[in-house]
């Protein structure tokens, strides 16, 4: 009986709401945002009853901005058309990136009001009851934490303006567009703005049944589509990051703006260091080039161009190069390209976020790779313990070649990100083919076992381009097994960008030992400059740190339903270190995480 209660209490602390992880908890929006947005079109649909596992997919694909379609937009009314709307705004993965700096910053507030709480309990001055240094820090990390929520919302506006301002004035200028949206019964207002939001939230689903094929020949809704497609997916860490920069240009002794340059992954999951910004900018271009002069090179005398010149075509296929790992809008139909370019698009929509997934492994600080550098840390110090005539140089690169061989053991980034979620990808096309196997042996292209890795791989890069003829996608004619699978996939595959947990270390760091990350000094050089003390003592005082760092591993990420934490002991290290600068590590004995009154998450 004892055993029994033990288990389940082990359970429920285990799945308790302050124990959830910030992937979690978004994953469950997500899928709470799909079965609403489906019961909602299921009532709101008129004539014969669809089956419910198609508007639930087709709300999948819109919460995953994928695009998919087992269901005809045109043929909705007009309260579901609304209703994809709003979830588009509800699923955006530009305002949902604003959800992560927004819980980090329940959590800094909460620990500056319970400072605040403590101090007028006690009747002291908070800076008695809390290092001064890391009271400045924390206001600062919550007001950098705020203007990045601002931040976010204002550059979703400012595109979603800029798009709905030109697909109205495009339509108010060209009297053809007005006629065609006529002639099907859409209202040019509703186009422009139900255009601008799928296009500003890389969703890729139109009111016309035939997407962009009726602006083929045209330039500019052709060109703003891609940019405006561009700028709110694949390149928003460099807009980001260019606007703080700009901003930190214009406003230099603003604090916030120095602080999101030199520490993005504090605040953001999606802005990253320049040298990685600027690695990602480079693919961008790279990928985009590559697949433009690929199409062209391929494709010239397909018969799909028309009678469109060279620079129309040289604009399409820049358009099908920017579609392929953004909103998957299609001005010609994919079973018109050649089969080399077929398979190259495969490819692109597969690693459609290799820059960024890299881009986030290679700048983040997972629990896995913390836990093996602080006992390198720790091991590196023990052994050093005794060498009280130690060179600083000497100690430094002891330290490094430990961190390095704990390190070597990582996988590569760009071997993580590809080799990944081949098994995945992998076991739902087996799982497809089995039970579509007299759908697969027909001699239509989107069913054959090519079309079907397309129809997988469109799902994962969250893309939604198809070799389907027909208005929908080639999983609509699938059996309800495959497209429960091809949900899956696209839930995956939004999802797998998203942070398993917060990455504090950098800013722990330069609470705990001040600028040590800004003037690029290492902690023991720091004590040793400022301290004055032994270096065993500065070596010990290190130590302390780290061993406090991992008693503090079982601490919930998203603590957001617990009450505030009290406050723990000194750490023994206050007593040493403190030296001529004035610096000194935190009180909070909670570790080097301790300064936000949080831990890291638990798998």
């Amino acid at each position: 009986m004892v055993n029994t209660e033990s288990k389940l209490s082990l359970l429920l602390r285990r799945y308790h709401p302050s124990q959830l992880t910030f992937f979690f908890l978004f994953f469950l929006y997500l899928l709470l945002l799909s079965f609403s947005g489906a019961l909602a079109l299921h009532f709101l649909q008129e004539g014969a009853p669809r089956p419910f596992v198609d508007t639930l997919f087709l709300s999948a694909s819109v919460t995953t901005t994928t695009g998919l379609l087992t269901v005809d937009i045109s043929t909705l009314t007009g309260g579901a058309q609304a209703v994809l709307f709003v979830m588009m705004v509800l699923g955006s993965p530009l305002l949902c990136s604003a959800f992560y700096p927004f819980a980090k910053w329940l959590y800094v507030r909460r620990a500056l009001v319970s400072l605040a709480a403590r101090a007028a309990a006690e009747g002291k001055p908070a800076a008695e009851l809390a290092n001064a240094h890391v009271i400045a820090v924390r206001e600062l990390v919550r007001d950098s934490l705020f203007f990045a929520m601002a931040l976010i919302g204002g550059l979703f506006l400012a595109f979603y303006a800029a798009g709905l301002a030109f697909f109205l004035s495009y339509c108010a200028a060209h009297a053809d567009t007005a006629a065609l949206l006529a002639a099907r019964g859409v209202r040019p207002m509703w186009f422009a703005a139900f255009h601008a939001m799928s296009t500003t939230n890389n969703v890729g689903i139109s009111l016309l049944t035939d997407s962009m094929a009726p602006f083929k020949g045209s330039t500019f809704m052709l060109l703003v589509t891609a940019l405006l497609s561009v700028a709110t997916g694949v390149a928003v860490p460099l807009l980001l990051r260019c606007a703080i920069w700009l901003l930190a240009r214009a406003f230099p002794r603003d604090a916030r703006f120095k602080f999101l340059l030199r520490h993005p992954r504090v605040v953001f999951f999606n802005v990253f260091p320049y040298g990685v910004t600027l690695q990602m900018f480079i693919w961008l271009v790279l990928f985009t080039a590559y697949q433009t002069v690929s199409t062209i090179a391929t494709d010239w005398n397909s018969g799909f161009w028309g009678d469109l010149g060279g620079a129309e075509r040289a604009l399409l296929a820049f358009f099908k190069a920017v579609m392929t790992r953004t909103t998957g809008f299609v001005a010609t139909n994919v079973v018109d390209f050649s089969s080399a370019d077929s398979f190259l698009l495969a490819i692109f929509m597969y690693v459609a976020a290799f820059p960024f997934l890299i881009a986030q492994r290679e700048t983040k600080n997972s629990r896995h790779y913390e836990e093996r550098a602080s006992s390198a840390r720790v091991l590196g110090i023990s052994a050093l313990f005794d060498a009280e005539g130690a060179e600083v140089d000497t100690v430094e690169q002891r330290l490094k070649e430990i961190l390095a061989t704990a390190k070597a053991e990582e996988p590569s980034p760009l071997t993580a990100v590809a080799t990944g979620p081949a098994p995945l990808m992998l076991t739902a096309i087996l799982l497809i083919l089995y039970a579509d196997t007299s759908k697969t042996h027909c001699m239509s292209e989107a069913f054959s076992v090519f079309g079907v890795i397309f129809e997988v791989a469109s799902a994962f890069g969250n893309v939604g381009l198809s070799l389907s003829t027909d208005a929908l996608s080639t999983v609509a004619f699938l059996s309800v097994f495959s497209k429960v699978v091809v949900m899956a996939v696209m839930f995956f595959g939004r999802m797998r960008i998203v942070p398993e947990r917060s990455e504090l270390m950098d800013v722990s760091l330069y609470e705990q030992w001040g600028e040590p990350i800004i003037t690029g000094d290492s902690p023991a050089q720091l004590y040793l400059r400022e301290g004055g003390g032994s270096l065993s003592g500065h070596l010990y005082t290190i130590g302390q740190g780290v061993l406090a760092l991992q008693q503090t591993r079982k601490r919930s990420l998203v603590g957001l339903f617990s009450e505030g934490s009290p406050g723990a002991k000194p750490s023994p290290a206050k007593a040493v270190g403190a030296g001529a600068g004035g610096r000194s590590p935190p009180d909070d004995a909670r570790g080097v995480f301790g300064v936000f009154g949080v831990g890291v998450a638990n798998e």
